[in-house]
């Protein structure tokens, strides 16, 4: 009886867990967190494991001083080819080309003048602006048969049977100085043997120099993070690259936000100023009880007493105060002395000023001026009532 029992359980036991597989369906929920800490500091960290899967090494610079060596470099890509600041840059930067190196820098900026300096792309004829080139006047044209658009670039590539398509952003359009030759004139420069371009002007522009490549676009966004997967973008920058290892990314010193860098490499730092901040706030803070009063068990000497309370009747214009009492000894001396009854200001202006040889204007302001406002007023008035007071 009791292995009967077993077994009806047992068979309940599996019953149940089948019915569960069959009747219940698993599934997968992705729940999107935003971009990684790492993908928020390096905006270009979707090319850099793209490249890595495509066999290549990549590297990200924020500054030309911090590559260490451009001789161990393919393809150098520059985002914005302002960040090359000095002439003598420009000459590595040249060499390497020449060498064969593969330079694809970006022209972002739509005022000319920003480039206007540059020793290298003045030798390679670049710059932006509008552009009179069309497909009928071009000697390789852009797409055969095939109209322009207004927003996307269309490329052809030797040996790529697909057409990419590209939107490049509103940026002002890539200029050569070869498009603006007349008639049959030659040019002796560095002739772009293709380029490719929508409404707006030529966006895509490519150039040999010696043994080296340049290629020319308004800009290398369309590479970052948020852009890499739209369109041909990735599969552009495969093309671009083509068999070469080593991939530099020029990206500039102001490319990642100072807040960002502060934050990875001095979090421990920001969080305790914080804290030290918030300490101090609760320690300034009002208390809900009343303030306790402040005892003041010292006392002051006799001399301060009697500057602190000069400097009060100063301070709100009791200038009449401070000189009453000299005044009023130098009033009782002159009764005493000239024994008159006479007490006019004008009476005894002029007996003080005849026996101490003063001016009469002098002594009558320093012993009836009832407002002074200057300190050197009031010094000169201070002057003249001692002097009066002990000649007296």
């Amino acid at each position: 009886m009791p292995n009967k029992l077993l077994a009806i359980l047992a068979g309940l036991v599996f019953l149940l867990i089948g019915l569960f597989f069959l009747l219940f369906e698993s599934y997968t929920t992705t729940v999107d967190r935003g971009w990684s800490k790492e993908a928020r500091s390096n905006r270009y960290l979707a090319a850099e494991k793209f490249l890595t899967l495509d066999d290549k090494n990549p590297n990200i610079s924020y500054g030309f001083n911090s590559i260490e060596s451009l001789s161990e470099i393919d393809v150098l890509i520059i985002s914005n080819y302002s960040n090359i600041v000095s002439v003598k840059q420009e000459d590595k930067l040249s060499k390497w080309v020449s060498e064969g190196g593969h330079l694809i820098l970006a022209l972002p900026n739509s005022d000319s003048s920003q480039y206007s300096d540059s020793k290298l792309l003045t030798e390679l004829g670049i710059g932006v602006g509008s552009s009179p080139v069309e497909e009928s006047e071009s000697e390789q044209p852009l797409i055969e048969d095939d109209e322009i658009d207004s927003y996307y670039t269309k490329l052809n590539f030797d040996g790529v049977d697909e057409t990419l398509v590209i939107n490049f952003g509103s940026y002002a359009p890539l200029y050569h100085e070869y498009f603006f030759q007349q008639g049959n004139e030659e040019y002796d420069g560095y002739v772009p043997f293709y380029w490719a371009r929508n409404n707006e002007g030529i966006q895509f522009l490519q150039l040999n120099v010696q043994s080296g490549l340049v290629t020319v676009l308004p800009n290398v966004s369309i590479w970052q993070n948020a852009y890499i997967s739209d369109d041909d973008n990735a599969y552009l920058l495969h093309l671009l690259t083509g068999s070469q290892k080593e991939i530099q990314f020029l990206v500039g010193t102001d490319f990642v936000p100072l807040t960002v860098l502060i934050w990875k490499n001095a979090y421990e730092l920001i969080i305790s100023i914080a804290l030290l901040l918030l300490i101090w706030l609760i320690y300034r803070a009002k208390r809900f009880l009343p303030a306790v009063a402040t005892t003041i068990n010292t006392r002051r000497s006799l001399n301060e007493h009697i500057n602190a309370s000069a400097q009060f009747h100063w301070k709100y214009k009791h200038t009449e105060f401070l000189l009453e009492s000299l005044r009023e000894e130098i009033f009782k001396k002159y009764k005493f002395r000239f024994s008159s009854s006479n007490m006019q200001q004008q009476t005894i202006s002029e007996d003080i000023a005849q026996t101490m040889s003063l001016q009469i204007s002098a002594v009558e302001s320093a012993l009836f001026e009832a407002k002074i406002t200057t300190e050197s007023d009031f010094i000169k008035t201070v002057q003249i009532l001692k002097t009066v007071n002990s000649n007296l």
